[in-house]
């Protein structure tokens, strides 16, 4: 099938080689630079961001449609969608109950797929988006205990689920919880084109709960505290194994808490005094990223830059040094529902370009972004004013498409360009223009014009007469953000 883009020129374009220049490195230094995660997290637990009306479908999916619309107009190339927030689906499932934020009632039908819609209009905008789990919470509210829908998992199997300050969650120290999220992460990974998994950083609820009968029955002879941190260590690696036996380009992430242990407790910690996942929740991120289980980590880094017991760029320097020589990529959380973290955004972005495995950025929360808490849409837009696509990860998937080859249509007022050998490996790709006698620079993100989905419609560039004399280069990318060389079009 033909791929037609139709560029409205002011005079003749004709095809001078097929041919590498400039070839591009990616960057370590983010500052204006091609290669960046820019994503955003779109909470659904208590209709947070999305959505704001239950039961209708039409509101619903335009509510959708808009979100995805103004992150794109900001320069975000990612969204983060909470499809599970308590034990529950919003995508067609066999094993978990409808999610009551589309309808107000749990295990009622919405009429529709979210997820399959979703995704269709992320990708048309040519956004990756990630699946967003929450492993175990059950019930966010006491009063939700007992609205449950009666194929809830914890209603069929009440004794795979503890209480902790009045809300239920599933045992992590339970075998059968343990397959009951990894059959649940199957199901999303086999059903639905989605780009990521993605975990949240509730695992255990907290380490004063009773599971002293799973501890009992499944210890071992562990410690309590290894017990319970060996439970959770498993899920993450049968999920990350899960996943990659069915779809290997799928990425798994997840995102703890900004501290995973102070240096007061353990000497290679960081250099703070703070909430410690490792022993509040028994989140050993060390060892996710040591056994290479996750492809990115997100640790939530909501503090500023002047914090006196958790400062903001001493967690992220322990993060940079922590992913290092790993096939574990970092991008930080940004704690945008906090004024004064936006107040220093830019700030804190510049701190993150120092650090060569800084990947990029994710934003809680998107209401935030909507409301423009403190001027932060106003931040944003001069933080991305060029584009960028997302960092590949060549450990899922190192093959770069084949470069695309182009011919030109004269259609008398303008010219139109073909791009056949629509590859199944090329997902979209990106045009870039520059002036004749330039080098080309395919690291420049101001020179990118247009990132076109494959298999999509007409693309129209408007031309001045004064932009003088350029040429065009059009490479093809795969889902894993790998470039082909570039297919080079020069206007005399």
């Amino acid at each position: 099938m033909k791929k037609f883009i139709q560029l409205i020129l002011i005079s003749l374009v004709i095809i001078v080689a097929t041919q590498m220049i400039g070839c591009a490195k990616e960057e370590v230094n983010r500052n204006a630079a091609k290669r960046d995660i820019r994503a955003v997290w779109i909470s659904t637990v208590f209709n947070l961001d999305w959505p704001s009306t239950k039961g209708d479908i039409n509101a619903q999916k335009e509510e959708f449609i808009k979100i995805l619309d103004d992150v794109s107009s900001l320069g975000f190339n990612t969204v983060i969608v909470q499809v599970r927030p308590k034990g529950d689906a919003l995508y067609q499932s066999k094993i978990n109950p409808w999610s009551e934020v589309l309808t107000g009632i749990q295990g009622q039908d919405p009429g529709y797929d979210p997820l399959e819609f979703m995704i269709k209009e992320a990708h048309q905008r040519n956004l990756e988006i990630h699946a967003w789990l929450n492993p175990y919470r059950v019930t966010s509210l006491p009063a939700e205990n007992d609205q449950l829908a009666p194929n809830n998992f914890a209603v069929q199997h009440p004794q795979w689920v503890i209480e902790y300050d009045n809300k239920l969650y599933y045992n992590p120290g339970i075998p059968e919880v343990r397959h009951y999220i990894v059959d649940t992460v199957k199901e999303i990974v086999e059903n639905y084109d989605i780009d990521g998994i993605h975990f949240d950083d509730y695992f255990y609820p907290k380490k004063n709960i009773d599971d002293k009968i799973a501890y009992e029955q499944y210890g071992e002879g562990k410690s309590l505290e290894a017990f319970r941190i060996d439970s959770v260590n498993q899920l993450v690696a049968e999920v990350s194994q899960a996943i990659k036996q069915i779809k290997p380009e799928v990425k798994f992430g997840i995102s703890p808490a900004g501290i995973w242990k102070n240096k007061s407790n353990d000497e290679t910690g960081s250099d703070t005094e703070g909430y410690e996942s490792y022993y509040e929740i028994f989140c050993d991120t060390r060892t996710w990223i040591q056994n290479e289980w996750i492809d990115y980590v997100v640790p939530q880094v909501y503090w500023t830059t002047d914090n006196k017991n958790s400062n903001y760029v001493t967690v992220v320097e322990w993060w940079n040094n922590e992913v290092a020589g790993k096939k574990t990529q970092l991008y930080i959380g940004e704690g945008i529902y906090k004024d004064e973290i936006v107040a220093e955004l830019a700030e804190q972005i510049k701190v993150n370009e120092k650090y060569d495995n800084v990947k990029g950025s994710v934003y809680f929360t998107y209401s935030d972004i909507s409301n423009n808490r403190n001027g932060v849409r106003e931040t944003l837009k001069e933080l991305y004013r060029l584009p960028a696509i997302p960092y590949s990860m060549p450990w899922l998937n190192d093959k770069k498409p084949k470069p695309v080859e182009v011919a030109i249509n004269d259609n008398g007022t303008s010219k139109a360009i073909t791009i056949f050998n629509n590859y199944q490996d090329a997902k979209y790709y990106l045009i870039y223009r520059f002036n004749q006698g330039e080098k080309m620079d395919l690291t420049n993100p101001a020179k990118i014009i247009a990132k076109v989905r494959n298999n999509e419609g007409e693309y129209e560039e408007y031309v001045d007469n004064k932009d003088g004399d350029f040429y065009y280069a059009i490479t093809a990318l795969n889902r894993n953000h790998i470039e082909s060389n570039p297919t080079v079009k020069l206007k005399k």
